[in-house]
């Protein structure tokens, strides 16, 4: 979903709308680096925790390609 800022209160509000009762963020390195000719689709989620969904939160970006690249 993101690369940098995502919250507790985002992966609580992501995890939800897929039907889970809560969510956290994963530690970093949990996962591979995507390359930089990936898009990242949501980037910058900030949410207060209400949300009924993702998009219902404050975004900087929505399906641009990765900073750096262009």
């Amino acid at each position: 979903v993101c690369d940098d800022i995502f919250p507790d209160s985002a992966a609580n509000v992501a995890c939800q709308q897929l039907g889970y009762a809560f969510g956290t963020v994963a530690p970093p390195r949990a996962f591979p680096v995507a390359p930089l000719n990936q898009s990242i689709w949501l980037d910058g989620v900030d949410c207060i925790g209400v949300e009924q969904n993702v998009l219902a939160c404050r975004l900087l970006r929505v399906g641009l390609p990765r900073e750096g690249t262009a």
